[in-house]
């Protein structure tokens, strides 16, 4: 699979950095992520963040946060949800 991740904002306060991001793929291989998941072929993205608190330089708790239903929708590894979307 092909995969580019965009960073639009990067913040740091202290011990704690956020990152708001648009990740876009194309589905053309099978990864660790979904086994059992057979390529579709078709492109994806999603928009996201996370919020990492750092303890010297290493994460000690990550939030995250994406639309990961979205992303799977769109890859063709899940049906879309009657009566959303266009």
């Amino acid at each position: 699979s092909q995969i580019h991740v965009q960073v639009h904002e990067h913040v740091v306060d202290g011990t704690t950095s956020a990152h708001r991001w648009t990740a876009e793929a194309v589905l053309s291989g099978t990864t660790q992520l979904l086994p059992g998941v057979e390529p579709t072929g078709n492109h994806t993205s999603a928009d996201g963040a996370h919020v990492l608190h750092w303890t010297g330089d290493k994460v000690s708790e990550a939030w995250h946060l994406g639309d990961w239903l979205g992303w799977l929708t769109k890859a063709g590894v899940l049906p879309p949800m009657p009566g959303v979307g266009g």
